[in-house]
């Protein structure tokens, strides 16, 4: 295997690791494109920096509960940031092996098969990475209490480099499956939308709760209720305490054997597959010709579905809708994780609860919103607009009208629930 072409394929195909990113670095070179800066490096960058920030912060969340006395929170930990992992990376390689479309074009470089693999798997690793960093921290800290030497350090760096493997093994291997199923689906583009939001809006809901948890054990350290030992996860604990015990077998001897079977698998099966079924099956889905009558549909009703259209953008729903949430709540979670109730605050406090308002209004309206967004993309059809028999100031009321109803619409229905029921707001506030 020739690393240099591993490496030069590595900078092309993690730009395809995270269009967001990608998306929003080109945005800031267009403003100023004297400046040469190279994307996969921005992109390097960012994801080290992001590995370093979760690899403290979870640092010192993690240093107020002794593991040895509660492995099962050990083992849930482990298998919630697992999970969060596995979710990311098979998005990431998705987008790398199946969205790039890029395979022919090296088809008649001399470029052997497992080195543009294994450059689009090393690309896909680095945003599993920035979840998996909480979890070194969390061997680090647990081994350290369990077996108080520095003995523990290097324990905790084998071991994650164990459970790390294990994520890119099975996230090659579902990739492999489930990837393919994705991309010979007539619904591919709205398929591949509603995974990118899922695994944002999964990774978030766990880090909240995860937070809350964290501080209602701070809150109350006498209280502390250990959970269920979770499979495969628990052995990183069992195999420090007993390495020889019938649990370490079964939870991490044999989750080894597992992960060397399909590491096997993948070179000699998935790899040449992967080529095989990208360059030589026809991925279009079959299409049944039947004749049927074709019926008039209102105006509006079309001009409605071409403006939904834009939601079927997957980089457009997580910046412009789902990250204005993600701002609130971290603005107002620390608030929630205490049991904040606000039934006692009366109609005095008026002022302040709109200047709060207003101010969360601001973290919801940003000039990425989805109408400013739908907008800038009809750029490219405003000439053929004009040419329609419609009013093209209606078309541009219409199309805020829907946008506004989303993007407003749905957080007042959340901060309606959230402020009555959990903050126990008075009505009237």
């Amino acid at each position: 295997m020739n690393w240099k072409n591993v490496w030069e394929l590595f900078k092309i195909n993690i730009l395809y690791s995270n269009p967001q990113t990608l998306s929003a670095f080109r945005k800031k070179q267009s403003k100023n494109p004297n400046k040469n800066k190279s994307a996969y490096k921005n992109m390097l960058k960012q994801q080290a920096l992001t590995i370093l920030l979760f690899l403290f912060i979870y640092l010192f969340m993690f240093l107020g509960i002794d593991y040895k006395a509660y492995p099962g929170m050990f083992s849930f930990y482990i298998a919630v940031f697992y999970v969060i992992s596995l979710i990311y990376t098979f998005s990431a390689m998705y987008s790398i092996f199946y969205d790039s479309n890029d395979l022919k074009l090296y088809a008649y470089l001399p470029i052997k098969q497992m080195e543009l693999y294994m450059a689009k798997l090393l690309s896909a690793i680095g945003m599993g990475a920035v979840f998996m960093a909480p979890v070194f921290s969390l061997f680090v800290i647990a081994y350290w209490k369990i077996l108080g030497n520095p003995l523990s350090l290097l324990l905790a760096i084998i071991n994650f480099t164990i459970l790390f493997i294990s994520l890119i093994v099975a996230s090659t291997v579902v990739n492999s499956y489930l990837g393919k199923i994705v991309e010979r689906s007539p619904h591919k583009k709205l398929i591949s939308t509603l995974m990118m939001t899922f695994s944002t809006i999964t990774a978030m809901g766990v880090i909240f709760y995860l937070n809350f948890s964290n501080q209602a054990n701070m809150n109350h350290p006498n209280q502390i209720v250990d959970k269920l030992k979770v499979p495969y996860f628990r052995g990183f604990y069992d195999v420090i305490i007993n390495p020889f015990s019938l649990s370490s077998f079964l939870n991490f001897w044999l989750g080894l054997v597992v992960i060397m079977f399909l590491s096997y698998y993948i070179v000699k099966l998935l790899v040449p597959r992967y080529y095989q079924e990208t360059l030589y099956t026809d991925k279009s889905p079959k299409k049944m010709t039947k004749t049927r009558t074709f019926k008039s549909e209102k105006q509006q009703n079309v001009l409605i579905k071409h403006h939904l259209s834009t939601l079927q953008n997957a980089t457009v729903i997580i910046n412009s809708f789902i990250m204005p949430f993600i701002f609130v709540f971290i603005f107002i979670g620390p608030a929630l994780s205490g049991g904040l109730s606000l039934s006692s605050v009366g109609l005095e406090s008026f002022g302040i609860f709109m200047i709060v308002g207003l101010s969360l209004g601001t973290m919801v309206a940003l000039p990425t919103s989805l109408f400013s967004v739908a907008l800038s993309l009809e750029r490219e059809n405003y000439l053929f607009l004009k040419t329609l028999p419609m009013n093209f100031k209606g078309f541009i009321r219409q199309k805020f009208l829907v946008f506004y109803s989303l993007q407003a619409g749905i957080p007042i229905l959340v901060y309606f629930f959230l402020g009555l029921f959990i903050l126990k707001i008075n009505l009237s506030l």
